[in-house]
């Protein structure tokens, strides 16, 4: 993306925030959002893909990087979900 492109909606998403729509960041850690990006993006919530949630329990990169999404989100004071808990596999 172009910078006047990620500039206009940036924009857009802070008028969006401005009018009390709320925002959420999808699949996170995958695609092309920077963390440069992250950080100007006026989001509520950080919702981790579910390529990192599925083998979890038996993959300890996975668990790496959803413990830094994790901490990375509740210091930008974002709600954190994990998407793929809902329902066993």
């Amino acid at each position: 993306m172009k910078d006047n492109q990620v500039d206009e909606s940036l924009r857009i998403l802070g008028s969006l925030d401005a009018l009390g729509v709320p925002i959420a960041i999808d699949d996170f850690g995958t695609g092309y959002l920077s963390l440069l990006h992250l950080k100007r993006i006026p989001a509520s919530e950080l919702k981790i893909d579910r390529g990192f949630v599925r083998d979890l329990a038996h993959d300890t990169e996975d668990a790496a990087i959803v413990s830094a999404i994790v901490a990375l989100g509740r210091t930008l004071n974002l709600n954190v979900v994990a998407e793929g808990v809902e329902a066993p596999a």
